[in-house]
């Protein structure tokens, strides 16, 4: 954590209290993107992209 720049420490420090938590939370994230019915959940659940049965495509301009 040390080699991190001092916002990011901050960051992880006010959103995770600690770097392992934060590590820990962000494997579950990823963990999860295999379950093919939380990324159905979640393009359902978009606000932005066109939506077709079994697909949501959304443009670059968009992610931000």
């Amino acid at each position: 954590m040390r080699r991190l720049p001092a916002q990011i420490r901050n960051d992880i420090k006010g959103l995770f209290d600690n770097y392992q938590k934060a590590c820990t939370l962000a494997d579950l994230m990823l963990y999860s993107l295999g379950k093919a019915d939380i990324v159905a959940d979640c393009c359902e659940d978009s606000a932005i992209g066109y939506k077709q049965p079994g697909s949501l495509s959304v443009q670059v301009s968009a992610l931000e």
